[in-house]
């Protein structure tokens, strides 16, 4: 008997490891970093928009689990901004309407979602920020932000059996 058969036998399945068993059925974790520079005092407004994206390679698909953000200064965490998720190819976004910043996680509490979002082999997901704000507000210092993506990598052949093993 192999390990990956003892393993199924003695573990429930939601302790079972990923990286166990042959290619085809092998999970990874991973994570998708992506920052924003706002630069130096910033101006956000109304037609504040800045737009950054992530391809995932073609190897595997991504199950994205959980969503993460930190900021380098104390205005960059109260600053009065949103980001949406899309994906390019099919357009379609990831939630109703934008969603605060602040509504998510830090990096060491990310939020968990709900219902973890399959993303294709070769997509790409756009991140836009932007602000629900009428007027201009002028931000001190240099402003960044860097959001994680985290979740899974699942080979694609095997995507349906594997999308049933994900758990949280």
């Amino acid at each position: 008997m192999g390990l990956y058969e003892e393993l199924k036998a003695k573990l429930p399945a939601s302790l079972m490891p990923g990286n166990v068993g042959t290619v085809d059925s092998v999970t990874w974790d991973y994570t998708f970093p992506i920052t924003f520079d706002l630069g130096t005092d910033p101006i956000i407004g109304p037609g504040f928009i800045k737009t950054a994206f992530f391809q995932v390679q073609q190897e595997a698909a991504f199950i994205l689990k959980n969503v993460s953000w930190s900021a380098n200064t104390q205005d960059a965490y109260l600053a009065p901004l949103t980001i949406e998720l899309r994906d390019r190819q099919s357009s379609r976004f990831f939630q109703n309407t934008p969603i605060p910043v602040q509504a998510y996680g830090d990096r060491y509490l990310p939020t968990q979602l709900d219902s973890p979002l399959y993303i294709s082999p070769n997509a790409f997901v756009d991140v836009t920020m932007r602000t629900w704000i009428p007027e201009n507000v002028t931000l001190s210092g240099p402003i960044s932000y860097t959001f994680s993506f985290r979740g899974i990598r699942i080979r694609v052949k095997d995507a349906a059996d594997m999308l049933g093993n994900v758990f949280g």
